[in-house]
């Protein structure tokens, strides 16, 4: 787990699970495998982007379930920007800390976090935590505090 997660997550010791998926019997390709070995819906999985303004003046991260497909539009009036995109690696290490594949909503400090309205219908959800291959189960709730997020409905119909 990354450091920045894990300072994050210090003040919440006990509402929160670490799953490693090189701990699981069969491996983890997919958001998809790791759901199915959980037993859990894909639903639950997230992912979290880095997204910033086509003028590159405004960032933001957004958790989202995987295999939802995103209405940037949304996200663009809440930036007050004409127009967002998928910020590229380059700017993914420098303004979160995280690598690409292991990225976290957690220890975000200078970056609003979005958390899409439809995690919210779960216990708990699953998030990067800042290491390609391992997650955080947490409620939604919880995440929502610790990240000082904003709800928003932001997924495609």
């Amino acid at each position: 787990m990354h450091v920045k997660v894990s300072q994050a997550l210090q003040p919440h010791p006990s509402g929160y699970r670490v799953y490693r998926h090189a701990d699981f019997p069969q491996p983890i390709q997919s958001p998809a495998g790791f759901a199915a070995q959980l037993g859990y819906p894909l639903q639950r999985i997230t992912k979290t982007l880095l997204v910033r303004s086509n003028d590159g003046r405004h960032h933001a991260v957004l958790v989202a379930s995987m295999g939802t497909k995103l209405d940037f539009s949304v996200i663009a009036r809440e930036l007050e920007s004409k127009r967002i995109e998928v910020a590229p690696a380059s700017e993914l290490l420098a303004l979160t800390g995280y690598p690409q594949n292991g990225v976290s909503p957690l220890g975000i400090e200078d970056l609003p976090v979005f958390m899409e309205e439809g995690l919210f219908a779960f216990n708990t959800i699953l998030v990067g935590a800042g290491e390609a291959g391992i997650e955080i189960e947490i409620d939604p709730k919880a995440l929502l505090a610790i990240t000082r997020a904003r709800r928003l409905a932001f997924v495609r119909a």
